[in-house]
């Protein structure tokens, strides 16, 4: 299982080599959607505009952990082939999802 996470951790570098290489063109289309929705609160144009690169920042932050994941798994499957698919499962099964993290008391 342990070759598992060492495929894993060195996808990492890869993942971010490709994301800092990544056309940000999606940014546009993030802020029409926002635009769109009508999700921002404030009536101040410069308030509006802080509101606005605050939640694009976080969803873009959100797409990169998730994306750099994916690929990390993805390098890591390369190199390991099914015997992480495994692993994957075996960690997915030892603890549900709804567990709570913390002391014992």
């Amino acid at each position: 299982m342990l070759q598992s996470i060492l495929g894993h951790e060195l996808g990492h570098p890869l993942a971010t080599e490709f994301l800092n290489q990544e056309d940000e063109g999606y940014l546009s289309v993030i802020r029409d959607m926002v635009d769109k929705n009508k999700i921002l609160k404030e009536t101040n144009p410069l308030e509006r505009e802080l509101e606005r690169s605050i939640i694009i920042s976080h969803i873009k932050k959100l797409r990169n952990d998730g994306l750099s994941e994916i690929i990390s798994d993805m390098v890591a499957v390369n190199l390991f082939s099914f015997a992480v698919i495994f692993a994957a499962y075996e960690i997915a099964i030892m603890l549900s999802m709804d567990d709570i993290q913390g002391r014992d008391y």
